[in-house]
């Protein structure tokens, strides 16, 4: 059996124009808004419209640097090798029923995933376990 996975978590944000994203440096990535166009990511990522990108063949740890809360967040994982980095940005995000209006200021998403190029495939009687680790320290 081929599965796939992708643990969600959403992290409350000061505001996105203001954060950056690093561990993904380098990596490849399937980029959703593109027409699923594979790309390059170069430097940290600085969100400044909507975001859906499945950043593959990374085991890397991503670090929310957050200068309006004063915090770094760090999203370590294990048995993954995806990950997701979502924003909505207005006009979808406005759509959500389950967002304030201009919610997407405030969050981002980053899940641990095996998706796309990292599927998992089981043999019968077999087990995959994936885990998130998320820890929050001052920024300096």
């Amino acid at each position: 059996m081929t599965i796939s996975d992708a643990l969600h978590s959403y992290f409350n944000i000061s505001n996105i124009n203001d954060i950056e994203i690093t561990g993904i440096e380098n990596t490849e990535y399937i980029d959703s808004i593109d027409n699923d166009k594979k790309k390059l990511q170069k430097g940290p990522l600085r969100i400044s419209g909507e975001v859906d990108r499945d950043y593959i063949n990374t085991e890397n740890d991503c670090f929310i640097s957050d200068p309006g809360l004063n915090r770094v967040i760090c999203v370590s994982k294990q048995n993954s090798k995806t990950t997701v980095i979502w924003n909505p940005w207005i006009e979808k995000g406005n759509a959500l029923a389950d967002f304030d209006y201009n919610g997407f200021e405030k969050m981002v998403c980053i899940e641990t995933a095996n998706a796309v190029n990292n599927t998992i495939t089981l043999k019968p009687g077999g087990l995959h376990t994936v885990s998130t680790n998320i820890q929050q320290s001052v920024r300096k």
